[in-house]
């Protein structure tokens, strides 16, 4: 079983935050985590990946999703998009695979439209469990809303 932490950290930079993740993913012994926009070069994943405690890590096309995991040796990058990163994640000694898609999704209404058409496409193509998890930047109400940008 998988257990996961999805994260919309907003900077990893932050000694606090990343300590408090690192301490949940201990506590809750957590095999994957998802940091949505980090706000650091990707080129510092590796770092992040060594204190967190995990074996593996990826960022998708843009650095905006950052994926840790543990024991899943055998994992493949299924899809890599600006908004998402979707990832075939098979159990060691088990012929079953666990897909998960980790999402940071766009402002507007408009360009959130092709993160859902690329989802949509991709529910053709997985068989199996399929977790979607992250931030998808919707308000159900405008009393959630929080800094300048309007809704849209």
């Amino acid at each position: 079983m998988i257990s996961a932490i999805f994260w919309n950290i907003r900077t990893v930079r932050s000694e606090k935050a990343i300590h408090r993740l690192k301490q949940h993913t201990n506590i809750n012994k957590v095999s994957f985590v998802a940091i949505l926009d980090p706000s650091v070069d990707m080129s510092k994943i590796d770092g992040y990946r060594r204190f967190l405690g995990f074996q593996h890590c990826v960022a998708n096309v843009n650095g905006k999703i950052w994926c840790f995991w543990n024991f899943l040796d055998h994992t493949e990058v299924v899809v890599d998009h600006e908004q998402h990163i979707t990832l075939n994640m098979k159990e060691p000694n088990a012929n079953t695979s666990v897909f998960i898609t980790a999402v940071y999704a766009k402002c507007s209404t408009v360009e959130r439209r092709y993160l859902w058409d690329s989802i949509e496409s991709m529910n053709n193509n997985i068989d199996g469990p399929w977790c979607i998890g992250g931030y998808f930047n919707v308000i159900i109400d405008q009393t959630e809303k929080i800094g300048d940008y309007s809704q849209s």
